[in-house]
């Protein structure tokens, strides 16, 4: 498989379709990688903006937290957020299911082999949590 082949199936662009599926359609996408990672994707151009945790920030949950935590705040004030942990380090997962529980935003996962969104936090789990009905 080469390159170009791999890119057209990359994560993001995966989750985001399983979430058209479900009839949510985003307006944003933001990734949130190490340059190393984004340089694999440089000869395309992707309809995403970037986030950046070098090599010692992207194993390291308070970094990849204090990196994402800033623009998840930008974001939350103007979008409904969608987080998903697809294809992350360990820590960059935990930071985000951190940031998700924090607030209360939702958090997916493709389960790759099977390309299904599984909800690891979901909608009806944060009206629970702040006592409404789904």
């Amino acid at each position: 498989m080469n390159s170009q082949e791999r890119l057209e199936d990359h994560e993001p662009k995966i989750a985001i379709e399983l979430l058209k599926y479900e009839k949510i359609t985003p307006n944003l996408s933001y990734v949130t990688t190490s340059p190393e990672a984004l340089s694999d994707w440089k000869h395309v151009r992707l309809p995403y903006e970037w986030i950046l945790c070098y090599e010692d920030e992207i194993v390291d949950i308070d970094a990849v937290r204090s990196k994402v935590q800033p623009q998840l705040e930008v974001l939350l004030r103007d979008y409904l957020v969608i987080m998903d942990c697809t294809s992350s380090t360990k820590p960059a997962t935990i930071a985000f299911y951190q940031l998700a529980q924090m607030y209360l935003v939702p958090l997916v996962y493709v389960q790759e082999t099977t390309r299904r969104l599984k909800w690891l936090i979901s909608r009806n789990s944060i009206m629970r949590e702040v006592g409404l009905t789904a």
